[in-house]
């Protein structure tokens, strides 16, 4: 019985070994693919993209990524405009960002799960005209350095958040945040100012 727990607990390591090692592969991979893609994408090479991270890019994107930040699995990033994530910044599970125009966010970012982040909307002011043919309007979209964004929060074209802010879970940012700020709520409301 001894023996067998023993096979047992080598062979799982052995198993957890293998797939660290094929994730860092596909890792590398990953990144030296997306490098090849786009009209300028600069990854760090110490930046982790998790191999079940979904990337969409076309001829234009312009993309870069700092030093030390980890995209996690099953996030996904659509870029046809310029996207700049900072350093040391993490974005999280099932978190989307899609980047139609600018979207720019800053060093020391903690992005949670299911987050949505667009700088672009649909137009939908003529009924006569089916909202799919109307297009978009697009803003940029500016998150500071040191931002926290909770789980399943939504920001929205035209935001820009300042440096030291905390965003709620669940909350609608449609307006401007100032640094310093902890906001929450849909739309989101400042509650409290830092220190």
């Amino acid at each position: 019985m001894f023996f067998k727990k023993k096979i047992k607990f080598f062979l799982f390591g052995l198993l957890d070994n293998l797939k660290s090692r094929y994730e860092y592969y596909l890792t590398e991979t990953c990144c030296a693919r997306l490098q090849k893609v786009g009209k300028e994408v600069n990854i760090a090479p110490d930046a982790v993209i998790s191999p079940y991270a979904n990337f969409l890019l076309n001829h234009k994107s312009v993309m870069s990524i700092g030093a030390e930040t980890q995209i996690r699995n099953y996030v996904s990033i659509k870029v046809r405009g310029e996207l700049t994530i900072g350093r040391n910044v993490e974005i999280v599970y099932f978190s989307i960002i899609h980047c139609d125009k600018r979207i720019v966010i800053g060093d020391n970012c903690m992005i949670a799960e299911s987050v949505s982040i667009r700088d672009h909307d649909h137009n939908y002011h003529l009924s006569d005209i089916p909202f799919v043919e109307q297009g978009f309007k697009r803003a940029d979209v500016i998150i500071g350095n040191n931002v926290w964004i909770g789980a399943k929060s939504s920001v929205f074209k035209g935001v820009n958040i300042g440096d030291n802010v905390v965003i709620g879970a669940n909350s609608v940012v449609v307006k401007d945040i100032p640094s310093d700020s902890v906001a929450v709520g849909a739309p989101a409301r400042i509650i409290k100012k830092l220190e």
